[in-house]
């Protein structure tokens, strides 16, 4: 039986912001490429304005990439935004006093705030 598609998949994705006159665009994402399987445990994690919270922001559906394609639950991010829709962000902060351990933890559902389950992705139901 051959492999399922990932659950989440990037190819070259990239994102600009443009700067202010006189200075040069910033580049936040820069050819991230990488594949997540249906119910592995994956995480971005890098220092302050290393690109995470605008990854998540394009895959979300909140950003529009500039390069790069990235499918999620079998929904492409640009041409089928609200498909992505069913993807949950939980961003975990470590406590700083006792390292490793959750401080906080925020979940944020894009639609649906109430729902706190899974609804399969109109895009997989093909």
């Amino acid at each position: 039986m051959p492999d399922a598609a990932p659950a989440i998949a990037l190819a070259g994705l990239t994102k600009r912001f443009p700067g202010l006159p006189g200075q040069t665009a910033l580049t936040a994402v820069d050819q991230l490429s990488f594949a997540v399987r249906a119910g592995e445990i994956f995480g971005l994690v890098g220092p302050d304005g290393a690109g995470k919270t605008t990854t998540l922001r394009m895959l979300a559906g909140v950003l529009a990439p500039d390069e790069g394609t990235a499918t999620v639950a079998g929904c492409d991010i640009v041409r089928e935004p609200d498909g992505t829709q069913y993807l949950i962000i939980t961003t975990v902060v470590e406590d700083p006093v006792n390292l490793g351990q959750p401080f906080r933890t925020s979940t944020h559902f894009r639609k649906e705030p109430s729902g706190a389950k899974f609804t399969p992705s109109p895009c997989t139901a093909r």
